[in-house]
């Protein structure tokens, strides 16, 4: 059985000891990977898990409009523990793209490119053949509006459209890629810092005599300590008693 520790030191020693077990075992599944074992138990394979969520967060984002990609960027908040922190960093990322308008992707020149090839057919559409609305790979129905009234700058509205698509598919990307970044960012931080930080605050804060309460044994354990002891006791007892015994039978073969 382990022993009662003797001291608040002793019992603090301990105490981080425990600590810094669960911190190496939260490294090993939040961090690491490594969930052998735990390999029937799917939700503790805690990085696959993230992938997952990861993939269909993607899917989700891809799909929504402009103007609602704010909200469903800020959805994984609620897998960090200071959720007003994510949001506000979301916001920033997306005031940043709205600002910057920049991308070294070699994807958005080949997407553009895709894009602008479907020019003609979509102006033989609207304007030879005189339907309302064209499909462009890529983009989907497009209305036509008021397209035939403004015929010299449709070339440049076009080229606009195409590179605002090739340029916001980058930015969903980056997004996904910077949210998965962020997470596992805070999953190292909350292990490897703020974990430990936070219980020993609570620790120390604690009025309670936290410490002292650690030197404590619970009744049941206390209960199979003594039993243990009585046992021990008894044990030596019929040692002693047992050597008598041998003793006279010695003495008595002599």
């Amino acid at each position: 059985m382990p022993r009662t520790p003797s001291s608040p030191a002793e019992a603090m020693t301990a105490f981080m000891g425990i600590v810094g077990s669960a911190k190496e075992s939260l490294r090993k599944i939040l961090i690491r990977g490594e969930f052998d074992e735990y390999l029937n138990d799917h939700q503790m394979h805690c990085t696959a898990r993230l992938v997952e969520m990861l993939n269909l967060y993607s899917n989700e984002l891809h799909k929504c409009s402009e103007t609602s990609v704010i909200y469903q960027t800020s959805r994984p908040k609620s897998y960090i523990k200071n959720e007003r922190a994510v949001y506000r960093w979301v916001t920033e990322i997306i005031q940043m793209e709205k600002m910057t308008d920049y991308t070294c992707n070699p994807n958005y020149m080949s997407e553009w490119s895709k894009l602008m090839n479907q020019q003609d057919t979509f102006r033989g559409k609207i304007l030879i053949q005189g339907h309302s609305k064209a499909k462009i790979d890529g983009i989907g129905e497009v209305e036509a509006g008021h397209i035939k009234a403004h015929q010299d700058v449709l070339h440049q509205a076009f080229d606009l459209k195409m590179r605002m698509t090739a340029y916001w598919k980058i930015v969903l990307s980056r997004l996904v890629d910077s949210m998965a970044l962020h997470l596992q960012f805070c999953v190292q931080n909350l292990v490897n810092k703020e974990m430990e930080k936070e219980i020993i605050s609570e620790l120390m804060s604690n009025q309670g005599g936290v410490i002292e309460r650690m030197m404590e044994e619970s009744p049941s354990i206390a209960a199979k300590r003594e039993k243990l002891n009585k046992s021990i006791k008894l044990l030596g007892e019929s040692k002693k008693v047992l050597g008598n015994i041998m003793d006279k039978i010695a003495t008595y073969s002599d």
